[in-house]
């Protein structure tokens, strides 16, 4: 039992230590001084507001793709089920498979404004914070 113990102990130990540290990328924009360039800048984030909007629209088909395929799944498996007298023993949520939706869940519609950013003239500065297993780095 304490060899049982101290396997799981090394085992979690490893994972956590195999973590590297998390950074969360932060930005501070500053604006060119012309009025030209503040107007084109205003393009960039209807452009930006465009590429968020096309992608929360995809999301959304794909969560009813998914959601409409498990519907399908599961109705066939009702079916079969009762079909040869066995118990229905899987629910809706059984069938419902988000995982082909979680690659598209990100926009990724800030490097796009980013560079229209400083297209325009502006300025960009990134900064990285180390938000979780930062050890003492």
């Amino acid at each position: 039992m304490k060899k049982l113990v101290f396997v799981n102990l090394v085992i979690a130990l490893l994972l956590l230590t195999g973590c590297g540290p998390v950074y969360q990328t932060s930005y501070n924009y500053q604006p060119p001084a012309s009025l030209s360039a503040r107007k084109c800048i205003v393009q960039c984030q209807q452009n930006q507001i465009q590429c968020n909007a096309a992608c929360s629209n995809q999301n959304n088909q794909c969560e009813m793709m998914a959601q409409q395929s498990a519907l399908f799944q599961y109705k066939a498996y009702v079916s079969q089920q009762k079909l040869t007298g066995q118990p229905i023993n899987a629910s809706l949520q059984d069938f419902y498979d988000d995982s082909s939706c979680q690659m598209q869940q990100s926009c990724n519609c800030i490097p796009q404004y980013n560079q229209c950013y400083q297209l325009c003239g502006g300025r960009v500065i990134t900064q990285q914070t180390c938000v979780a297993f930062c050890g003492n780095n």
